[in-house]
């Protein structure tokens, strides 16, 4: 039996891992106006290898480079801003590229 050709679009995953959705309280901590740095309290509402999902409500550029302190822990990763999803009467969703390690801030 031979089928024939599918109307249906397949598009590879462009994922690069796995997200695992996951709530993490965290500090987002970023520079505002006049370089004063600004925070504020969220979690995350996915995690992968390479960064997360997280609900903001402060604003926030693509690109722009922020710091996640894990509420409970104090640790510290930098990452950066890969993409925006506003959402209408909530906070934007950003997506978020890892940078690397930070620090511990109890340290």
């Amino acid at each position: 039996m031979t089928t024939g050709p599918s109307n249906v679009e397949h598009t590879p995953n462009r994922r690069r891992s796995q997200h695992v959705f996951l709530r993490i309280p965290v500090q987002v901590i970023a520079r505002g106006p006049g370089s004063q740095h600004t925070s504020e309290d969220t979690f995350t509402l996915s995690v992968n290898a390479h960064g997360a999902l997280i609900q903001l409500s402060m604003k926030a550029e693509v690109g722009q480079k922020i710091i996640l302190k894990h509420s409970q822990t104090e640790q510290e990763q930098s990452a950066r801003v890969v993409r925006i999803s506003p959402i209408p009467d909530e906070k934007g969703r950003l997506a978020l590229n890892s940078c690397g390690p930070r620090r511990n801030s109890g340290a």
